[in-house]
């Protein structure tokens, strides 16, 4: 054999060899993978079917949620638009309502302060008057009934030995209005609101019965409490005697809760499936898509009232703060006319301070306790105009509020040149002359007489003929319905003993004689010329455009229109006029002031002789609404801005003003075993009920 075919075999065996080895070897690891995959197999099985739902299960909950989520989104979007419509369609009845609550306080035919639930009653019209007084032209009155002793007769007034018309299972406060609400020139439902008011019958300060649907549902909320009062709000509102109003724990005010329900309802067919019977086709329509659901909507809204008894200083004349020794005021102040603020003549090193109510810690520590409202002007000079240097310091401290639990800052200011909210210096031309003011009033009173019963507006006559109505009772409403529409006289523009009965700017005319001064009054046609002096082409009487009013210049001090030219002018000389200082007492921005006082106009609250009652030009509003609370009516002070807060910079809003008299209780017949003897011997009820000394009834003092 040679060499080569010796290597070429050797080869070959090597080959076949390596092939055997690779087979064996391949075989040997398939079978063993194969056994190692049937053990696992073996040891996995009976694993898979809860694996299998546990995955199942895991995902359908995480699906579950996903879609509750959702769900409730979807649902919180749908209750949003629902609350939304639920609002917009209720808003013009709760609008309605508030105006009513507004004006039931400025009703001629209740008193002043805190009136009781009857008073209300009978001034909304459950009593006998004319409901018609608080019913939009729109508007249909309805009657609420409730079976209250639970006899099955609904509807009956008290029968009880002492009659009490808390007790009445009717009343008339509830109004129904129709509304489009698709905008497609057809009413298709209609909105009912109702204000319930009323309390349960008392006996001893508690309440005698449950409270029905006929009365308010709640007691008036409770204000925030600061934190030196947060362990002293135990025992919740308080009712203050027989008064129908409550006192809250450290809340010096006294509150009455008003609740307003309002709903918006479809107009559905009749039994024959058209439209009920009494409505016009052309103006009603059945509610489109024929639903019969609706919402409804609860309101509350508390009135609060501070009583007399809360003021350091309550006066209805002109108020002077000149004594001959140190002064301390702690507290509201309140003057219907105007306040002259310093100290005595020669008497330069007393001291005279004005504080806030309380300490820091008080629970009555709050700037409404210790505002002061000046219904006039403010001056600094004393009625025999003794002449203090210019710039003299008259009042050492004026304190302002910086917030609960703060020390108060002290302003020395008060009484210098700059809180002077007239131009004259001269106390004997910014004072008040009250007899100048009465004659005023009488012949307004007179004038209105002659215009006859038939002119009688729906106030007085209360649901009665005008032949039920006695002169007495018209002269004392015609009397204070004036005083309430009519600015005070100062000196300057009537000087003592002269005769007021001009018409400032307004020299000629119907009605005005050749002196320039108004003729007497002595029939329908003399009056209604009287009445139309300053009001154009206007009839007088109840069927014109305008309710019953003084004229501007009577009513106003300054021109409405442009808030500058006075009115508070002298007769006889233009150039004797009392103008007012637009920019004085300086005052911040409310809106910025955040509870706190900066200036002396954040404390001291000047109306500038505006009436308690303000009238609004609009001829856009109707005649019985433009009447307004001087209180909640704000007038512009032309070309004049609010300071900033914390810079001495003007901000960019425009200052306001309103008017700052308050209505204190009527003193009755002050003549021998009159209502003033009577009320003077009989015991006050609770301790609100108001007890007035005045100082005309102790010293006869002479008129300068």
């Amino acid at each position: 054999m040679s060499i080569q075919r010796l290597l070429r075999h050797l080869r070959n065996s090597f080959l076949n060899l390596g092939k055997t080895l690779t087979r064996s070897l391949s075989h040997f690891i398939q079978r063993g993978l194969r056994s190692l995959f049937q053990i696992s197999r073996q040891r996995q099985a009976g694993f898979v079917l809860p694996t299998v739902t546990m995955v199942i299960l895991v995902v359908s909950l995480l699906s579950l949620a996903m879609l509750l989520r959702s769900t409730d989104r979807a649902k919180n979007a749908h209750n949003f638009r629902v609350n939304e419509a639920t609002l917009n369609a209720t808003a013009p009845a709760l609008d309605r309502a508030k105006a009513k609550i507004a004006a039931i306080f400025e009703d001629p035919n209740i008193p002043r302060g805190t009136p009781s639930d009857t008073a209300f009653m009978g001034a909304f019209g459950d009593l006998g008057s004319g409901i018609e007084n608080y019913t939009f032209g729109d508007e249909v009155p309805l009657k609420l009934v409730f079976d209250i002793d639970g006899d099955s007769n609904t509807g009956e007034e008290d029968s009880g030995a002492t009659k009490n018309t808390k007790n009445d299972e009717t009343v008339n406060t509830a109004w129904k209005f129709p509304v489009d609400t698709d905008n497609n020139g057809k009413f298709d439902s209609y909105t009912l609101y109702t204000i319930l008011f009323r309390n349960p019958t008392t006996s001893g300060g508690e309440f005698t019965r449950a409270r029905n649907p006929l009365e308010a549902r709640n007691l008036p909320m409770e204000g925030a409490s600061g934190s030196a009062c947060a362990n002293n709000t135990g025992g919740g509102a308080s009712l203050v005697g027989d008064s129908d109003w409550f006192q809250l724990p450290n809340e010096q005010k006294l509150k009455k809760a008003f609740f307003v329900y309002a709903a918006t309802v479809p107009i559905g067919p009749n039994t024959s499936g058209a439209l009920p019977t009494g409505l016009d086709a052309n103006q009603y329509e059945l509610y489109p898509g024929g639903t019969k659901g609706f919402s409804a909507l609860e309101y509350q809204q508390d009135w609060s009232r501070i009583p007399l008894a809360n003021n350091a200083v309550v006066y209805q004349d002109d108020l002077l703060t000149f004594a001959g020794s140190n002064q301390f005021f702690n507290g509201r102040i309140i003057t219907n006319a105007n306040l002259m603020v310093g100290k005595g003549k020669n008497v330069r090193s007393f001291t005279t301070k004005f504080f806030l109510v309380s300490s820091k810690s008080s629970c009555f520590y709050d700037p409404e306790s210790s505002k002061i409202l000046v219904g006039g002007n403010v001056g600094n000079n004393r009625y025999d105009d003794f002449a203090f240097a210019n710039g003299t310091v008259h009042v050492d401290e004026l304190h302002l509020f910086q917030g609960e639990g703060n020390d108060p800052t002290f302003n020395t200011n008060f009484g210098k040149v700059d809180s002077v909210t007239t131009t004259t210096v001269s106390a004997k031309e910014s004072l008040y002359n009250n007899n100048a003011y009465n004659q005023r009033i009488s012949y307004l009173v007179n004038a209105a007489f002659w215009l006859g019963t038939g002119a009688y507006p729906n106030e007085l006559l209360a649901g009665r003929p005008p032949a039920d109505v006695s002169e007495q009772e018209a002269k004392d409403y015609y009397t204070k319905y004036f005083k309430q529409l009519t600015r005070q006289v100062p000196y300057i523009e009537v000087e003592p003993g002269d005769n007021a009965l001009f018409i400032p700017t307004i020299t000629t005319g119907t009605g005005i004689a050749s002196d320039g001064f108004l003729a007497s009054v002595d029939s329908e046609a003399k009056a209604k010329d009287f009445f139309k002096l300053s009001h154009g082409s206007e009839t007088a009487d109840k069927t014109g455009l305008d309710p019953l009013r003084p004229p501007h210049q009577w009513m106003f001090p300054v021109d409405p229109d442009n808030n500058a030219t006075t009115y508070m002018q002298s007769k006889t000389s233009s150039s004797n006029k009392l103008e007012l200082e637009l920019t004085r007492i300086p005052a911040t921005n409310p809106e910025e002031l955040d509870g706190k006082e900066e200036r002396i106009g954040d404390r001291v609250l000047v109306g500038n002789n505006l009436p308690e009652t303000i009238y609004i030009d609009d001829s856009s509003i109707e005649a019985e609404s433009r009447l307004l609370s001087g209180i909640q009516t704000q007038q512009q002070v032309t070309g004049v801005k609010w300071r900033q807060s914390g810079s001495a910079a003007p901000s960019t809003v425009d200052r306001t003003r309103q008017s700052q008299v308050v209505s204190l209780p009527d003193l009755g017949d002050l003549s021998r075993g009159g209502q003033w003897e009577i009320d003077a011997a009989t015991a006050p009820k609770d301790k609100f009920d108001n007890v007035l000394l005045t100082w005309s009834q102790c010293h006869k003092n002479s008129t300068h």
